[in-house]
């Protein structure tokens, strides 16, 4: 029996909102999508501030989608945040996905040393 679903159900939407929150922080786009998945019900919120959020999230998200379809899976990832990196000394994070958030990390870096 699937029990998922009535688990995050009993999640209220400010925190399952703070938990989206966290994914867009550590540059998770695979997280925020499976979190705009699994908890359906936050886009029929009545709370004006849960929906300006939802909506302002899904366009991080949808930017987000486009950038990783150019650099790769895992490419948004803020390596200096603290639960990337705990997440990358326990693996959860794979090779391929660090590799590819140093290198358009690296390539920013570029682009903001031949604006300056």
């Amino acid at each position: 029996m699937d029990t998922t679903n009535t688990v995050i159900d009993r999640i209220s939407e400010r925190d399952f909102l703070s938990s989206m929150q966290l994914a867009e922080a550590m540059g998770d786009m695979t997280s925020l999508a499976a979190m705009f998945h699994a908890y359906r019900k936050l886009s029929r919120s009545t709370d004006p501030g849960v929906q300006s959020e939802y909506a302002r999230l899904r366009s991080v998200l949808e930017a987000g989608q486009q950038i990783e379809q150019q650099h790769g899976r895992g490419s948004l990832f803020r390596l200096d945040h603290p639960s990337v990196s705990l997440f990358t000394a326990k693996g959860v994070i794979s090779p391929s996905e660090l590799a590819n958030a140093a290198h358009h990390q690296a390539s920013l870096s570029g682009q903001n040393l031949l604006c300056a």
